[in-house]
């Protein structure tokens, strides 16, 4: 698939709102709303887009700590200090 014209990597702007997340609307990605995040290196001369399709994509979900102890906690004596 060839990158679209209308998005950031097509216009390569490689702005810092491009890390921010850009909306688009239908047909810019695909036939439905998208929210394009862009990360440009200069060092390897490579340009990454993360697209979010769909509603509710800046939505942050916590889904919480495990109650039971992980593989980690079981094989180490010492206790993990999990917030500091």
């Amino acid at each position: 698939m060839e990158v679209p014209s209308a998005s950031l990597l097509g216009r390569a702007d490689f702005a810092d709102i491009g890390r921010e997340g850009v909306d688009h609307p239908p047909g810019v990605w695909f036939n439905e709303d998208s929210t394009e995040i862009t990360i440009h290196s200069d060092k390897y001369d490579q340009s990454l887009a993360i697209l979010h399709f769909g509603r509710d994509t800046r939505t942050f979900r916590n889904f919480g700590e495990a109650d039971e102890p992980d593989a980690f906690d079981r094989f180490n004596p010492k206790p993990r200090d999990r917030f500091g």
